[in-house]
């Protein structure tokens, strides 16, 4: 599955020159454009911000926000369209309850979040449990940080739950 930047331009609403700066690493992601990207592709803007945040944290030397960005991107569409199983997807870790991992906490900074099970509700809809969600959580305050790509649908059920 492709996506050009033209595409991803049109869908978010912007020019493709802000698209492909943001490839390029020449724009930061700020928080418009993680919500204007985050209504493209059916995610959350902390979603885009705290995978953001965690490269630049981290200081990889030889990782490329762009190409991440499109690489998840790509997979996501795929997904959405049922043409890759978020399980079986080659480029993502498939992550069980106990595996530690970075994340970024708003508290706290990376840390080594540590995946858990748990009932979780949607922060914008308390109301709506996610049941049984595999999730990454602070070891410092127990803040949900991140939701792995495998449980993505759960999450995009309750919310259209939300929106009915």
């Amino acid at each position: 599955m492709e996506i050009t930047k033209t595409e991803l331009a049109e869908s978010m609403a912007v020019h493709q020159v802000i698209v492909n700066d943001i490839i390029q690493d020449e724009m930061a992601l700020t928080p418009e454009l993680a919500s204007k990207l985050a209504i493209a592709l059916g995610t959350t803007p902390d979603f885009w911000l705290k995978f953001h945040n965690i490269v630049v944290d981290l200081e990889e030397d030889n990782f490329n926000f762009g190409e991440a960005l499109l690489d998840g991107i790509k997979e996501i569409i795929a997904i959405e369209k049922g043409e890759l199983n978020p399980s079986r997807a080659t480029d993502i870790k498939t992550l069980e309850e106990g595996f530690i991992r970075k994340a970024l906490c708003d508290k706290h900074g990376v840390v080594d979040a540590v995946m858990t099970i748990r009932d979780v509700p949607l922060r914008e809809h308390p109301s709506i449990i996610v049941e049984g969600a595999l999730i990454s959580v602070c070891p410092e305050c127990g803040e949900t940080l991140s939701v792995p790509h495998q449980e993505q649908p759960k999450f995009a059920e309750a919310y259209k739950k939300a929106r009915n």
